[in-house]
């Protein structure tokens, strides 16, 4: 997974039903060159101490992964955290 892109860990409280993945506990939308090296920081505490937190834990948690070029990163994750409200969870300014 060593290509550009942004990803969100979603967390949630139990296991996902029937495919709705709106109930979400906290979320992180994250950006990288290399999508797989990134991921793998945040969960292994590297990277985003809440994400890591979450993951030692033992929370239920789902990766979305949004391939794009290099130069669109910044306005790919502006996009997803503004979609996500995700201001409002692990991406706090």
């Amino acid at each position: 997974m060593a290509f550009s892109g942004c990803y969100v860990i979603a967390t949630y409280a139990h296991a996902v039903k029937k495919g709705d993945f709106s109930k979400f506990r906290d979320l992180y939308v994250g950006k990288s060159e290399s999508v797989g090296a990134s991921i793998h920081n945040d969960l292994t505490g590297k990277g985003n101490v809440d994400v890591y937190a979450d993951a030692k834990y033992k929370q239920h948690m789902y990766i979305l992964i949004y391939p794009c070029a290099p130069d669109k990163l910044d306005e790919l994750e502006a996009s997803l955290i503004t979609a996500l409200d995700a201001d409002q969870s692990y991406n706090k300014a």
